[in-house]
């Protein structure tokens, strides 16, 4: 009888040794499946970091290149703008000297016009002969015993009184003589061009 109970109290006590132990063991196997779950997280969570330091490093690589294009760009817009600004004072200097040949052609030119009219005044202008003419060639007024025959020095032509009372001097003559109201005009703007320039 004995016996029985001691095998009894035996057998109860591997019962609850089986438990604790079954009980041990779950706790055991739920801890290392959370272990297996965190190390896949932080596996996961690993890979993930490399992949985006992969990206950042692709992304720097992408960045430097186009840092070096706008470094080349920007060196080649320099010598643009060098060769613009060189360009530009070539285009002034040109235009400078274009002004100046403007002026000394012009200048040129009026002084051709004068030796041709100084030529011409030496040489002689044709005189209108006064019996050719009857009447004054500007106002076309007749001549009479009142209205008499006057001849420009600088032309030639035949004016009455009133059309040819201007004095000029002129390189033919010593001292300043009779011209008519064109040649005085012309004559005028030709010494107020040259007191100009």
């Amino acid at each position: 009888m004995y016996r029985l109970a001691e095998a009894e109290r035996q057998v109860n006590y591997a019962r609850e040794r089986v438990e604790q132990l079954t009980f041990e063991l779950d706790d055991s196997e739920k801890q290392r499946t959370a272990q297996t779950t965190n190390l896949q997280i932080e596996r996961e969570w690993r890979e993930a970091l490399q992949g985006q330091i992969v990206n950042h490093e692709e992304k720097k690589l992408k960045l430097r290149e186009q840092v070096n294009k706008l470094q080349i760009i920007e060196s080649e817009l320099f010598d643009i703008q060098q060769e613009r600004d060189r360009l530009r004072e070539t285009n002034l200097e040109q235009e400078i000297t274009i002004q100046d040949l403007a002026g000394h052609l012009g200048q040129s030119k009026q002084e051709i016009g004068e030796i041709k009219e100084t030529v011409k005044t030496v040489v002689g202008t044709k005189w209108e002969q006064d019996k050719a003419v009857t009447e004054c060639i500007q106002c076309a007024k007749s001549f009479n015993i009142s209205r008499r025959k006057h001849h420009c020095r600088n032309c030639g032509q035949i004016f009455c009184n009133s059309c040819s009372d201007n004095v000029m001097p002129l390189a033919s003559s010593a001292k300043p003589v009779r011209v008519c109201d064109n040649c005085h005009n012309t004559l005028l703007q030709r010494f107020s061009a040259n007191t100009n320039t």
